[in-house]
């Protein structure tokens, strides 16, 4: 008798065990599992008033409260918005990307804060949000500067990724006074020693340079060739991605400088 009761016991345990461990199929699903109320977060790019939207694809945008550029890209984030209202400095918006242009009040002041304030508007979600009214504001500063203050200005000593024991230092200058051309101080980028333990100082052919990143594509008749991309990681590192030949037989090869800040 007492073999057949223990033999009841563990039928029943793994009875009790089934039930409780194997997932129903027709589960009832949670129907607002993935709905969110209205959101008006937003994204803050810098952006060139010449280029068509985004069609650049060397140059990788990113978010930043800091425009050098002279233009800034407005996003909405959230594209279930049906529609925006956008209030940047004394001006009003209403497309969910607004690009905006500085140029006229960089001539008069070098550098200023501009309130940005979005408001976002959404058919409401009572099923799943009953005190939602559908609507939602975002709001923050974001700062303007001339090319001159960007932030990627300096010197940084590193190595290439090939011969990491071997340092030396770059430095990048958004703002380089060179006399001998005719154009304002704040349109030229110059970098300098690229080329391993070079004087070489070279300016791009149409650049592209923001607060924290410089795109540069040396002119193919200038002596130093150089191409590529210089992107901080934050305020004190760098990468930078290139190809460069010096002197009249070139030979491209491909470069990865990684610094930090000294300067």
């Amino acid at each position: 008798m007492k073999v057949i009761n223990f033999q009841n016991f563990v039928l029943l345990a793994i009875t009790f065990i089934c039930i409780h461990s194997c997932k129903r199929d027709d589960a009832p699903q949670n129907p607002c599992g993935n709905s969110h109320t209205t959101s008006a977060a937003f994204k803050v790019e810098e952006d060139f008033a010449f280029i068509p939207d985004y069609d650049l694809p060397y140059w990788q945008y990113y978010a930043t409260d800091t425009i050098a550029t002279d233009v800034a890209r407005f996003s909405i984030l959230d594209p279930s918005v049906d529609s925006c209202i956008w209030r940047i400095g004394a001006g009003i918006y209403k497309t969910k990307v607004t690009k905006i242009e500085f140029t006229n009040q960089l001539q008069i002041t070098p550098s200023f804060n501009v309130p940005v304030t979005c408001i976002a508007y959404r058919k409401p979600d009572k099923r799943c949000f009953p005190n939602d009214d559908g609507i939602d504001t975002s709001s923050r500063m974001i700062y303007v500067t001339k090319l001159c203050n960007a932030l990627i200005n300096g010197s940084y000593q590193g190595y290439l990724t090939n011969n990491p024991t071997d340092t030396f230092t770059v430095h990048i200058n958004t703002c380089y006074p060179y006399a001998h051309i005719q154009l304002p101080p704040d349109t030229l980028l110059y970098i300098s020693n690229l080329y391993r333990d070079s004087a070489l100082v070279f300016s791009t052919g149409n650049p592209l340079w923001g607060n924290r990143q410089v795109f540069f594509n040396d002119p193919k008749e200038s002596y130093s060739d150089a191409q590529g991309i210089a992107r901080l990681s934050d305020k004190d590192h760098i990468d930078i991605i290139y190809t460069l030949s010096v002197g009249k037989n070139p030979s491209y090869n491909d470069k990865h400088f990684i610094g930090t800040r000294i300067k």
